[in-house]
This record gives structure tokens, sequence and C-alpha cells, in this order.
């Protein structure tokens, strides 16, 4: 059992799937755009195959499901004593971008980029910003990165995948809230600078989050979960 009040609740291809892994993670930083998950299991318990569509929630104790990640098995890896680890990904191509534009709206550039690039769910709050010259040639994620820089300079914005997997470009003030509140004596196991331990919560990069009331905009966060310690480690900007 995890230590924490959340309990991990897992879906495969649709339903319910009530293998628990031995451990369990979830990476998001927002200078990676996408989130990394891994999950160990021994070989003989792990019923997960490439491909497989997976929905990893935290169940808290009123029944209630917070997605922290959503996406398939990429691969698995041999371990030794008898486990096997698998790798997640969202659902993001290695398609190549190839774009040119003069005097177009940027939401116009960033949506004919996600289309090469084989992202077809998006969240996108971009302001009428006319960009007078804009072509690049590469890989779908490089493609966005290239596509935030530019941004970047008309204000703070942020790319990434949510727990959903829905392609996010959103400013600093169009981030979601987080349903967490950080306070110290609660739920805070260690505050740093910039960064705390809790117990395992369901806190990701780019949402924000209440620290001992003030308002904070995660820029990193890993979540594991195992028999003997479950945690939620995240990072924020800021004071």
């Amino acid at each position: 059992m995890f230590e924490s009040s959340y309990r991990l609740d897992l879906k495969k291809n649709g339903k319910s799937f009530f293998k628990q892994p031995i451990t369990f993670t979830v990476s998001t930083c927002l200078q990676l755009i996408t989130p990394f998950c891994e999950m160990v299991y021994m070989s003989t318990e792990n019923d997960l195959e490439k491909g497989d569509q997976v929905v990893c929630s935290l169940r808290d104790p009123g029944g209630n499901l917070y997605p922290v990640f959503t996406g398939e098995v990429f691969k698995t890896v041999p371990l030794s004593e008898g486990r096997v680890g698998l790798i997640l990904e969202t659902d993001i191509s290695n398609r190549e971008v190839n774009i040119s534009f003069v005097e177009e709206e940027a939401e116009n550039i960033l949506i004919e980029i996600l289309n090469q690039a084989g992202i077809s769910n998006y969240n996108l709050d971009i302001p009428k910003i006319t960009i007078n010259r804009f072509s690049l040639q590469g890989m779908g994620k490089g493609a966005i990165f290239s596509f935030l820089d530019l941004m970047n300079k008309y204000g703070s914005f942020n790319a990434f995948f949510d727990q959903d997997n829905v392609f996010c470009f959103l400013p600093d003030h169009s981030l979601p809230a987080g349903i967490v509140s950080y306070e110290r004596g609660k739920n805070i196991l260690l505050l740093e600078d910039k960064k705390l331990t809790s117990f395992a919560l369901p806190v990701l990069a780019g949402q924000m989050v209440s620290v001992g009331g003030e308002k904070q905009k995660i820029t990193r966060s890993v979540l594991k979960l195992s028999s003997s310690q479950s945690r939620t480690v995240c990072y924020w900007e800021g004071k």
C-alpha cells in the first residue's frame, strides 16, 4: 500500500487495470514539453504490451480521480531479478515539419506546426499577433520549441502536454489551477529554495499551485510511488 492517501488507478485501452506496479514514476518538465512515465512490474505480473493505451490517475479517499499521465506503452525493458520496465510516451510523432509564412497570425502558424506534427488535440491561448516572417524545417518537437522561443519575445508562454495528453500552449495567466494547496505542517515534508517534497499528490508542470499562500507556476514535478515510499517533488519559478 502507498503511504499517501491517494492511490494509483490504471486504465488499459479504456478498461480498469488492477495489477499494481512495483514502482510508478511520472516526470513533467516545461523545458521538455512531453512528460515521462515509467512503471516496473515483475515479469510474471505484467499484462501491458507495446501500443497499449494507458491512463494513470491518483484516486483520493472520496473516489475522485485525478489523471497524472495519458499515453501509450512505447517499449518494454527487461530488468534484473525477473522485473520488466515499461516506458510510456505521450502522442507526439517524429514527423518532419516544413513551413514558411509571411505576415501570418501566430496562432495559425502554430496550428500548422501541430497539424504537420500529427498533434490533433490541443488547447491554445495565443493573442492576435502578426508574425512578419517565420520558416523552419525540422522535427515536430523542435518546431514547437522554435515557435515557443519566438512567442516568448511577446510574453511568458508555456508549451506542454497535460495529464489528458492534450497539447497546451498557454500564457502564464491561462495556466490551469492545481487542486493542491501546499501548507507547512500539513502536506509539506521538506521545503527548500523553489522546491518542495510532499506525500504523493497530483501536481504537474504547467499548473498554478498555492505554496504557503503564494501562487507559483510549477515548472517541474516528479511523482514516484512504491510500496515503501511515495513522494511528489515539485519545482517552481518566483519566490
